[in-house]
């Protein structure tokens, strides 16, 4: 009976022990993630946007942290099913860790009744996607071509079509970490004389 209590003791210390070992693996991305927040205005009127840019940051400063944490290879970086379960345990982490996200959550929360209250909230049908990856090249044809080399190992080429913040450092040949923001979409291209489906960038954020 000694025996069986001493075993599940022994059992109970190493389980705490693996667990604590597991955290302070996952530790940096959550404080470099949580410091971001903490720059956040509460009032912002771009709160998931910065939210998820946060988030990203944390990813991309501390990706071995990613990676070894949730046992990831470059693959897995193409699975949007996984990538998603990864991103609402990475945020329940933070919702434990970091009273930062909390402000910022309760104040998506507040924007979107307000929104809801006014009668001017809608559902959006296409979802924005984004990526982010360093420029491999820009070029000036029928429209601004944007060539990303994506963290998941892929190449995307993007369709720049208005200004925006970042777009004449994009435009000056910088080489650029980026991150953006992308619809898919059909726009007419004067030089096929069709319309044809690109990804549109919608909003860019070049990372130092």
């Amino acid at each position: 009976m000694k025996k069986i209590i001493v075993l599940s003791l022994f059992l109970g210390l190493a389980l705490v022990s693996f667990s604590q070992k597991k955290e302070k693996i996952i530790q940096p991305a959550l404080d470099s993630a949580c410091d971001c927040l903490d720059e956040i205005a509460p009032d912002s009127p771009s709160l998931e946007m910065e939210l998820q840019m946060c988030i990203i940051t944390a990813f991309t400063s501390e990706a071995d942290a990613f990676m070894k944490y949730y046992d990831l290879d470059v693959r897995d970086m193409d699975d949007e099913a996984k990538m998603e379960e990864i991103g609402v345990d990475f945020a329940m982490l933070l919702m434990a860790d970091c009273p930062a996200f909390m402000q910022v959550a309760m104040g998506m929360a507040e924007e979107e009744s307000g929104m809801a209250d006014d009668g001017i909230y809608e559902e959006v049908a296409d979802e924005m996607n984004f990526y982010t990856g360093s420029v491999t090249s820009v070029n000036k044809d029928d429209f601004i071509y944007v060539t990303i080399a994506g963290d998941d190992g892929m190449n995307k080429t993007f369709v720049l079509l208005e200004n925006m913040p970042g777009t004449a450092r994009l435009l000056s040949g910088d080489e650029v970490y980026l991150y953006v923001d992308y619809e898919n979409t059909e726009v007419y291209s004067s030089k096929s004389g069709e319309f044809e489906s690109e990804k549109v960038i919608r909003y860019i954020e070049i990372i130092e």
